[in-house]
């Protein structure tokens, strides 16, 4: 292992990963000067080892030539159905003066390309903004969470329980629903956006969202649209 252990705090991390020892140890040495939780590793195996029993790391920084399995590949088996909550950030380093084969095809998916040889700053400055976007995603990984677990779980058909087949809304049904929303979108848009709305202003856009919302209902009621029936069942 490297010289420089990881601190005990689980905030983010970085994982650097070559099999050229110095290059680690100056690295993670580095990195942990200015403030980033980073620790090392010397071949893929110990680097999946790793990242595994750390899901605080958010960025992996690694060698495409190393003995064994390649950074290319390391990265491929690290970002495969990766979920967003644990989104990861993959920075390669290669010393071909040529470009690297298969560099190219990982294409996007690598936040950056480092070429040897480089400065620590040149790394320092890559890892915060790879550090950035790992933790963004993240955040929205978690703020997305909430949302789904509360969605209708789709069916078989891939429409929420209780939904409507197409076929049972016929084009002028569709139109005539679509009708009322105009002014409720409006008002709530009103509502919603205007910067001063005096009472008697808030109450008319209350009025047009409840009187548009009054005629939606007895257009659905008029249609007498039946749900899906496998959904029917289901329910029942």
């Amino acid at each position: 292992m490297p010289d420089v252990e990881p601190p005990p705090a689980a905030g983010p991390g970085i994982l650097v990963v070559d099999d050229e020892r110095q290059i680690v140890d100056l690295l993670t040495r580095y990195l942990a000067q200015h403030g980033v939780r980073s620790s090392g590793a010397y071949a893929a195996e110990e680097a999946l080892r790793i990242v595994a029993a750390d899901p605080a790391i958010c960025v992996v920084l690694t060698d495409v030539r190393m003995p064994g399995q390649s950074g290319l590949l390391l990265a491929e088996e690290l970002l495969r159905g990766r979920p967003e909550a644990q989104a990861l950030e993959v920075v390669l380093i290669t010393g071909a003066v040529a470009g690297e084969p298969g560099v190219e095809a990982f294409g996007r998916r690598a936040f950056d390309v480092l070429s040897k040889p480089f400065r620590p700053s040149e790394v320092a400055s890559v890892v915060a903004r790879a550090l950035a976007a790992s933790e963004e995603r993240r955040r929205r990984a978690r703020l997305a969470a909430p949302l789904q677990a509360t969605a209708p779980a789709a069916t078989e058909s891939g429409r929420p329980p209780g939904a409507l087949r197409p076929s049972q809304l016929p084009e002028a049904t569709l139109g005539a629903l679509r009708a009322p929303l105009l002014p409720i979108l409006a008002a709530a848009e009103t509502l919603a956006t205007a910067p001063r709305l005096d009472a008697a202003e808030a109450r008319m856009q209350a009025e047009r969202i409840r009187d548009g919302a009054l005629q939606l209902l007895a257009l659905i009621e008029a249609a007498g649209c039946e749900p899906d029936p496998a959904s029917a069942q289901s329910a029942a």
